[in-house]
Parts: C-alpha cells; structure tokens; sequence
C-alpha cells in the first residue's frame, strides 16, 4: 500500500491550529481497539495448530507469485518522487529518484519513526540535487497525499458489483458499495478535473501527471493486494478482481487510523470479510505471511542497500572504511540490541504461553526428567520479562545491563531448549548474545541498572507485551477446560497447564521489576574534592585566563572539580538527578575551553547524565553552539564602570544621599585581609545568624556562597561598623587579573541602617576605583532582559512571564531595579544544553541547586 506520512504545516502558530493535537491519535487508537475487539472475536475459536497449519501449507509457487508482485509494487513506487517533483515544476530524471523513492515507500509504510527516517532520506538524497528542505518536505508531503489515490482508484475502476457482494455478505445493504464506488470516482474525478488556479497551482500537477499518480498508485496498490492473494489458499480464494475493493477499502481505513501498516483496522475488514468463504485460520495465515513479505522483507532490503550506500565512498580504502563502518555501528548499536532484546523477551513469551511441538516433547522426555522440563518452562517466562526490561538499559548504553543481558539471553537459550528441544529460539537468541558481545564497546556507561526513569511510553509498551501474551497463551490453550483449581494448585499440580505457571511468573516478575524501577532511589551525589583538587584548583585559578569572578565558587567545595589532561584547566560542576550542572564556563586556558566543554560532555554520557552549563556568558557562547549545545539568555549581569565612576551629578544624586546618609548614621566602612578573617569571624557569624533568622532563610549552595569559615578566609572581607560593632558584611571575590571586582555573601544585622548595604556598595565601588579594578560586578538580574516575542523559545517566554508576574515568589524586578541605581552596563548570561526541550528543566535544576531544594526557591515572608 501507498505511504501515509503525517504531514503537518510549518511556521503556523499553535493558536491557529482548528483542531487540537491528541485528535488524530484518538481515532487511531479508537479505531484500533475496535478493530482488536473485532479481530479478538473473529479468531476464537481458532486453535494455533490450525494457524501453523495453513502456513505451513503455502505452495512455493505462492510464495513465488507473492515476490513477483511485490517487486512489481516496487517498480511503481520507484515512480513517485519523480512523479511529484515534476508536479511541483522541479523535475528529476527517473534515473536518479528510483532508489530513494523506493526507500522512503517501504519506511513510510511502516509509519512511526519510519516517516521520519523517509523524509531523512529524501533530505539526504535530494538535497544534493538543489532541493531545499522545505521543497522536499513538499515532495514528501505530495507523495504521501497522492499514493492513497490508488485506493480510490482500485474502488472506482467498475468494481462496484463485486465491492456490494461482499459487504452483503458482511450483513450490510448492497447500497453501501454502490456508496464507496461513486466516492471514489468523485475524488479522483476532483482531483483530474480541478484547475491549476490560484495558490492551487503551486500544489497541483498538470492533468498528464496527476493521471500519471493515478495510475502508478493503483499499480502499486494492485500489486500489494496481489501479495495477499498469493497467499490464501487456492480452492476459496476466487478472482482477483473481487479481493481488490476489499483490499483498497481496508488499506484506506487502516491509513485513516494512522497506526503503522494500518495495522488492526486492515486486518479487521480483511477478516470480516474473507472469513465468510474461507477458514479464518486460513485468513490470519495469508494475513501473518503477507506483513512478512511486504513490510518486514522490503525493510531488511532497505537495511541492507542503505549499509552498501554507506560503505560505498571508502571501499578504496578497507582499513578507514573499517573504523568508518565499526563506529557508525557503535553508534546505532544500543537501539539495534534495545529492539533486538524487547523482542527476544516477546519471543520467549510467546514460547512459553504457547504448546510445545508434541514429537519433541515426547523425544525430550527421553533424555530429561519431567520436573526439570518444569521448572525449564517456569524459568523460561521469567527470562522473558527480564529480556522485556533490560531493553530499556541496553538502548541507555549501560554496562551492567549489557552483562546481564548475555546472562539472561544464554539461560533463555539453555531453558527453551529444556523445556521443549525449541532450537530455532535457541539459535536466535545465541545469535543476538554473539552479536551483542562482539559489539561490547558500545555499553559504556557505569550507571546502576535502576538509574533513568522508565517513560510512560516504555511501561506501556512491557505490558501490552505481557497482556499480549496473556491472550496468546489463552487463544493457544481455549480447548483445555479450566477450573479455579488449577491457579492455586499449579506449584504442586503436574497436570495443571504449564502456560498457567509461566502466567503468574510473567504477571508477578513484571509487576515486581516495576516497582523496583520506579522506586528508584536518588542518584548518587558526584564526588566531592579533596583538599589536594581545591590547592590544583587554586594552581589553575591564579593563572586563569579571562576567568569571571564565579571562578572563585570552586573553594565552597560543594561542586566536583573535573580537570584537563594538561591540568591547566577545570570544569566545577554539581548534580541533581540525572542532569549535571556546572557553574559557568571552563576557568584556566582560552585555548582549552572547547576541550573541556567536550570533556564534561564526554564523563556526563558515561554515566548518563544530562550536561547543563550554566551562566556563561555572551562572549563564549561559540564554543558551545561549536560543541553541539543550545544555548538561551536567563538573565544578564549588571557591570559598573569603575574608570568614571563618582557620585556627581543629577543621576547620582541618590547615591550621594545614601553615602550622607550612612555617614551621618556613624557607619565606618573597613577591609579586613584574609589572613586576618580569624580575628572577626566570631562576629561575623552573629551577623549572619541574624541575618538567616531575620529573612528565615537557609545556607545556599552551588551559584551562592554560605557562611563556612574555611571558605570566607580566602577572601579579604569589607565590613560595615557601628560604635565600634560590625553590622553588616560582605566577601570580596577578584579575578585573577585584578581587572574585575566583585562580591558573593552579603548580609547584615537587625541594628543595620536601612541603606546599609547601599552604602557598602558605594564605598566598595570607590575602593575598588583606588585599587585600579576596572568593573564591579553586581551580579546577574535573573529573567531579565529576555526576548518577548511569540516566536521566540519556550525558556523566553516562561522567563519573561516569571518576570512580570512572579514579584511575589522572587523579587526579579526589584532586584533589577536595586542594580540599575548604579547605571551598570548589562551583559547577558546564558544557559546551553544538548537540546532545546532540555533548557526550561535544566534551569529550574540550576535553581533548586543554587536554593537548596523547592524551599528556599521560594521567597520567604
């Protein structure tokens, strides 16, 4: 059948969309548990043996027959992208879109992640060729609109009659064939008749292509209905032409579901009908062979000509085209052994819940005891559920999921071969532990296996395999008559049925895992320094080159240290979860920063962890947007000018009247060096005691200093006296080139002048001005300064309504506002991450460091 992509329209605001996002996926799924119910009562009382049977019952000239109207199908999708590009005045020679048309089709049809790789491919292929990507987002989207038309076509070519005998036979009026026919002719005769006018003649080809599209998605549609033909057996199967309408009617529905394939709506109209002439087993045979040959084989082609295409430009050279080739699989090998373990898990399901081949039981039986086949089986479900779990950590790249994978894989293979001599799974599953080992470089990452929460999307898809299961194993067993004796006499009963054993074991193993993954534990904090990384940090601080005054932050010790490999350098970090925060930018050698931006991101992947940078500023943004990061404003520091600063002036005349002000109130403003920070620390910690109690605040952390007094005594301290008692304080930060000067803790005492701490400013300004500094940093005004703009990130526009309206959690204006009375230059801060979705959280974690928790976020009254 044709591609169906889901296209949607860009650069069209949110608020202009008629009809809200979770519409479509609502038909699909109501559409689909229709479908299953139906399909669920059509097969009851079908017995599995039945379904092996009929498959097993395929002539090779079906499957012959099956191949050569799939390779006909084929032929005609080779003709759609070139069919659509010279619709759209933008033709391309046959010759050089046939391959890719033909990738993209067999992708598309698999819908999901297979639009999207189809439209990858296209990108890759036509970009080349001069297409921009919104012409091949068009092409794509053409392509898509047009192949259903074949659907129509196969409705409406004077198939009318045979269309009303089968829904007659389906209990329907015989007018609602009549109905569909004449639909289909009215699309197809609106779309050949309607002229190229207007914005119309942008999207509509000229008539003797759309004739063409026609024509070639009838084809194809033809061919595919050919395949399932093949496949239904042969003395109830009929003609050709009466399978068609059936076949285009259930390909449109399964198309208006959007679920990959159509599955469930197709094979629910397919069953309703042809179960009426024919065996239902025989339909779910032909049904089963049919996804095989035309979606899973086209697939594995695709896998296999995109591998050649890859190897292809260094076959010259056999040892780059080797490392080429070993890392581009260790690249996409975690999601290739991701998938391959969740369905080996679905494959020892299904063994379990299903009988054993008799003759083979009764060979077993021979050589092996009775209860070791038991206990083989029982084994064999809970390998199952572990297979369905581990996934999860093998597509996360980690170690230990790696390894117990193997495990569980090997004994998988050792107990379905004890349960039932079942050597066909056996082999798969050695074959994907063989494969996995040989692929072992790629599990890296030393996280626990209960590290990373499981989705919503990953819960869902374990149980629907579970539930999966339960129904299989009941649809293979519903001739055994059941008893409630046999659920709680099944671990002493050998006659209860063993597939009742490997469902409890199933049912209880995967709600047990569960919890044990959700209950996940907080991640361990990242490694504190020692006292020998806070002397190197100090080594590299001193020489640092264009450092900001955040540097100074490493001495708290409350963040990790991680250095470069020439030591001249260091990245200070903090973690919270599974995201890693560092404070500002890389501090030692200009010439590293790139290095160690990708250092950091290289240790975060190791074990995991999200990298986050955060607060750097505007002029090393590059090297982040160079090492594959996002980067957004959060706010923006407020810098004064030291070189011209004075209190003349009319601007000024606030500031004049603070400094009176704190003179006639008798405050003395005094530096103490560091060394002599022991001689006044008892009394600075009564004022910040005071100062915690006053604003019943806590110490902070990571962006903020706290009182500890190892840490206050690298700094010289700017003190605030009264009668001969300190009353407010203040620790002095400085680069390393004495060009910027700035402060981290500040706090005062209830005995403390209201413009106490304007005060302190005003005199730490003009000293700083005596002492050559060229800047005074007052520190960053969160959310401010970001840009207001409906097109702008979602980071921006949540900051900025923050800004507006969160005066009563935080005050950000009245902040900004306290700064801007000293006329600073401001200077943009920044946050990067890997991705934009990644920024709005990654904020908020840099926060809850900064406050110490949710708590302290919030201002206190």
């Amino acid at each position: 059948m044709a591609e169906i992509a889901d296209t949607t329209q860009a650069d069209v605001p949110e608020h202009h969309s008629r009809w809200p996002k979770w519409i479509p996926g609502l038909i699909g799924c109501v559409l689909f548990a229709l479908a299953a119910y139906f399909i669920a009562r059509e097969v009851r009382n079908i017995r599995w043996r039945d379904v092996e049977a009929a498959v097993s019952g395929t002539s090779p000239l079906d499957f012959a027959l099956a191949i050569a109207a799939l390779a006909a199908g084929l032929l005609a999708a080779s003709t759609f992208d070139s069919l659509s590009m010279a619709g759209l005045g933008k033709p391309a020679p046959w010759r050089t879109t046939w391959l890719t048309s033909i990738t993209a089709f067999i992708l598309g049809n698999t819908g999901g992640v297979g639009i999207a790789l189809a439209g990858g491919a296209r990108y890759r292929a036509y970009s080349g060729l001069g297409f921009s990507a919104s012409d091949i987002m068009l092409v794509s989207a053409v392509t898509a609109i047009c192949g259903i038309f074949g659907g129509f076509g196969l409705l409406g070519l004077n198939v009318a009659n045979s269309l009303s005998d089968e829904v007659m036979a389906i209990h329907l009026p015989h007018i609602v064939g009549v109905i569909i026919s004449l639909i289909a002719v009215q699309v197809l005769a609106l779309y050949l008749l309607t002229p190229r006018v207007g914005p119309l003649s942008r999207f509509l080809p000229s008539r003797p292509v759309r004739v063409g599209q026609i024509v070639a998605s009838t084809w194809e549609w033809t061919a595919a209905a050919t395949v399932l033909y093949a496949f239904l057996p042969d003395e109830t199967r009929g003609s050709l032409l009466h399978l068609l309408p059936v076949f285009a009617l259930a390909g449109l529905l399964g198309a208006v579901s959007g679920l990959p394939g159509g599955v469930g709506p197709f094979d629910a109209v397919i069953l309703a009908v042809l179960s009426r002439r024919m065996g239902s087993a025989e339909v779910v045979s032909a049904l089963l062979l049919y996804r095989l040959t035309y979606v899973l084989l086209p697939i594995a082609a695709v896998a296999i000509v995109e591998s050649i295409k890859l190897l292809r430009p260094h076959r010259k050279a056999i040892s780059d085209t080797a490392r080429v080739g070993s890392e581009a699989w260790l690249s996409m090998a975690p999601t290739v052994f991701g998938v391959l373990t969740f369905v080996s898990g679905l494959i020892m399901l299904a063994s379990v819940v299903t009988p054993d081949a008799a003759e083979r039981l009764k060979l077993l039986s021979v050589f092996v005891p009775a209860g070791l086949v038991e206990i083989s089986h029982f084994i064999a479900s809970l390998t199952g559920v572990a297979l369905l779990f581990l996934g999860v950590g093998v597509h996360s790249r980690m170690k230990r999921a790696y390894f117990a994978t193997l495990l569980v894989l090997v004994i998988a293979a050792l107990t379905t071969l004890a349960k039932g001599l079942n050597y066909e799974e056996a082999v798969i599953l050695l074959g994907v532990a063989a494969l996995m080992y040989l692929s072992r470089d790629a599990f890296y990452r030393q996280t626990k296996l209960r590290a990373g929460p499981l989705s919503p999307a990953t819960i869902l898809a374990i149980f629907s395999a579970v539930a999966a299961a339960v129904w299989l194993g009941f649809f293979a067993h519903k001739h055994v008559a059941y008893n409630q004796e046999l659920w709680w006499t099944f671990l002493t009963d050998q006659t209860a049925p063993r597939f009742l054993r490997a469902l409890v074991g199933i049912t209880v193993l995967a709600l047990i895992v569960l919890v044990w993954r959700l209950t996940n534990p907080e991640p361990e904090p990242t490694a504190r320094p020692t006292e020998a990384d806070l002397a190197h940090a100090d080594r590299v601080w001193q020489k640092a080159e264009g450092a900001s005054t955040d540097g100074n932050l490493a001495f708290l010790g409350d963040k990790s240290l991680l250095f470069s490999e020439s030591g001249d350098s260091f990245i200070q970090y903090m973690s919270r979860g599974a995201t890693w925060v560092t404070m500002g930018e890389p501090v030692g050698k200009r010439s590293e920063f790139k290095a160690m931006i990708w250092a950091f991101r290289e240790l975060c992947d190791r074990h995991g962890a999200k990298p986050v940078f955060y607060a750097v500023r505007r002029e090393t943004i590059p090297d982040f947007v160079d090492c594959g990061l996002v980067a957004s404003k959060i706010g923006e520091n407020a810098l004064v000018d030291l070189r011209d600063f004075n209190l003349n002036g009319a601007s000024r005349a606030s500031l004049r009247h603070a400094f009176n002000r704190g003179n006639r109130d008798g405050l003395v403003f005094e530096i103490i060096p560091a060394d002599a920070f022991a001689t006044v620390s008892a009394e600075l910690r009564a004022v910040s005691e005071s100062w915690l109690s006053f604003h019943h605040g806590s110490e902070k952390g990571f962006s903020l200093g706290r009182f500890d007094e190892a840490y206050l005594a690298r700094f010289p301290t700017a003190v605030l006296k009264r009668d001969g008692h300190i009353v407010a304080f203040s620790n002095l930060w400085s680069t390393p080139d004495h060009r910027i000067l700035s402060i981290d803790l500040m706090r005062y005492d209830a005995h403390a002048p209201k413009n106490a701490m304007d005060f302190l400013f005003i005199n730490l300004m003009l000293w700083g001005q005596e002492n050559g500094y060229a800047d005074f940093d007052l520190g960053m005004a969160p959310l401010a300064g970001l840009e207001n703009h409906y097109l702008s990130r979602s980071i921006n526009q949540l900051g900025t309504f923050i800004f507006n309206r969160g005066e009563d959690l935080y005050g950000f204006q009245g902040l900004r506002a306290f700064k801007e009375k000293f006329s600073p230059r401001w200077e943009g801060s920044y946050i990067a991450a890997p991705t934009g979705w990644l920024l709005v959280p990654a904020l908020a974690d840099a926060a809850l460091l900064s406050s110490g928790g949710v708590r302290g976020l919030l201002k206190m009254a």
